[in-house]
């Protein structure tokens, strides 16, 4: 991989640009903000970490603040953050393995904005330097993916994952997962979310999950903490899974 952890002195800030792409799986437009790291005209081959959810990665996480402090402080090579942001009228059929969409959400991320972000933006295209980032059901969005394209997407970063029981036997079904390495939390105080299945266990969801990926062969950084199924426990340890994403790189 062709980058550095120097950034140039004289340059500090992000850069985010915005773009709408016409989504012909999904049949509408799609929002697409790209954030590029200080300096990013003196690199190639950069990382890259798809976020679902992009929107609220952006404002509610602070992903992009969060990575430039920890590039300009030395602590993460420069990345590369694309921020898909998600049709809240159409979240669970998108996101949802058991979706009436998720077909061609899949499609769309492989097919259209993955070629795009490549074409457009350099970053590697090489497996080892793509991960994929998502929060509760946008967790479960990323298993998926790779579930169903393991030699695109097999590093993820799992916030409060929604492992439903449809989602938990795809991924025993699967056979092997020693492709996949995923950084993983969980809130001891998940423990009664608001649903539209009602109160949800997302912490023994976590739990339970954690255990089945690693009977599988999964390569797990599984991490609880007190916290609550909102942004600001999920904010708070964005740098943890960043650190991760550094590790991967440098292993």
């Amino acid at each position: 991989m062709e980058s550095s952890s120097q950034v140039p002195s004289e340059v500090r800030q992000r850069t985010i640009f915005g773009h709408t792409l016409y989504s012909t799986h999904l049949q509408e437009n799609r929002t697409v903000k790209v954030v590029l790291p200080p300096g990013y005209e003196s690199y190639r081959n950069l990382p890259v970490v798809y976020c679902h959810d992009g929107g609220e990665f952006l404002t509610h996480g602070r992903i992009a603040t969060l990575a430039t402090k920890m590039v300009t402080d030395g602590e993460l090579n420069p990345i590369v953050i694309v921020a898909a942001h998600v049709n809240k009228a159409h979240r669970n059929d998108d996101y949802a393995i058991t979706g009436n969409r998720n077909d061609a959400y899949n499609r769309f991320i492989v097919e259209e904005l993955l070629p795009f972000v490549e074409q457009t933006y350099p970053v590697s295209q090489d497996a080892s330097a793509r991960f994929m980032a998502g929060v509760s059901l946008g967790a479960h969005a990323s298993m998926v993916l790779h579930l169903r394209y393991p030699d695109l997407f097999s590093q993820l970063l799992l916030f409060s994952g929604a492992f439903y029981n449809e989602l938990m036997t795809a991924m025993r079904d699967f056979g092997p997962l020693s492709l996949l390495h995923a950084w993983m939390l969980a809130g001891r105080n998940e423990t009664a979310v608001d649903t539209q299945m009602g109160a949800v266990n997302f912490y023994e969801l976590n739990h339970n999950a954690h255990g089945l990926l690693i009977e599988r062969g999964a390569h797990i950084d599984y991490l609880e903490d007190e916290g609550t199924h909102i942004w600001g426990f999920w904010q708070r340890h964005i740098p943890d899974a960043l650190a991760w994403l550094q590790r991967r790189l440098d292993a």
